[in-house]
C-alpha cells in the first residue's frame, strides 16, 4: 500500500571458479530501521554460554523473511545458471566474502579499548574499515545488507540466515 525507500547496492563479484555475477541487492529503509531497533532492544537474560546464541537466533528470525532483495538476485542467478545445491552454496559464500571486511564493535573504534590482539592490530593498522557502537558487536543480516559493513560473525549470521532460507541443513557455532 504505502511505498518505502530502498537501500540499494549494485554488486559485481566472481565465485571460486571465476564465474562473474552482477546485480542489485536491496532492503527497505523500514526493515533496516526495524532490524536496528530490534537488535538495540534485545537483552541478554543471563551470562550463560548460550546467551549470545540466543541473540544470533533472534536476529536471524527477525530478518530472514525480509531479505527479498537478496533472495531475488540469488534466485535469478541460480535459475539462469542451473546451479546444483553445492554450486549455489558456493555462489552465496563468494557473494558475501567478496564484500570488503569491516570490523564491527560494540564500543568505539579505538585500539586502546580492546585487549585482544586482532582487534588492537586491526585498529592500529588503520587500513581497514570499522563500525563502532553496534550492540553485541554485530550487524544483523538486514543491517549488513543495508550498510555492507560486516566482520566474521556478521557474515556468518547472514550466511546462516540465507542457508536456512534455502533449506540447507546448517548450524551456527559461537
Amino acid at each position: 500500500s504505502s511505498t518505502d525507500s530502498l537501500i540499494v547496492h549494485h554488486r559485481i563479484w566472481k565465485d571460486y571458479d571465476g564465474n562473474r555475477y552482477e546485480g542489485n541487492i536491496w532492503v527497505t529503509v523500514r526493515d533496516f530501521k526495524q532490524s536496528s531497533y530490534f537488535k538495540n532492544n534485545l537483552s541478554i537474560q543471563s551470562n550463560s554460554i548460550f546467551a549470545y546464541d540466543k541473540v544470533l537466533f533472534d536476529l536471524k528470525n527477525q530478518d530472514s523473511s525480509k531479505l527479498y532483495g537478496v533472495y531475488k538476485l540469488l534466485d535469478s542467478i541460480r535459475a539462469s545458471n542451473n546451479q546444483t545445491d553445492i554450486q549455489f552454496a558456493a555462489t552465496m559464500v563468494s557473494f558475501i566474502q567478496d564484500i570488503p571486511y569491516s570490523l564491527v564493535l560494540d564500543n568505539a573504534c579505538n585500539a586502546n579499548l580492546y585487549d585482544d590482539q586482532f582487534t588492537k592490530a586491526y585498529l592500529l593498522n588503520q587500513q581497514g574499515d570499522c563500525e563502532g557502537y553496534q550492540k553485541f558487536g554485530i550487524n544483523s543480516p538486514i543491517e549488513f545488507i543495508g550498510t555492507l559493513k560486516g566482520d566474521c560473525d556478521t557474515r556468518s549470521l547472514l550466511l546462516y540466515t540465507m542457508f536456512s532460507h534455502y533449506k540447507y541443513d546448517v548450524a551456527i557455532l559461537s
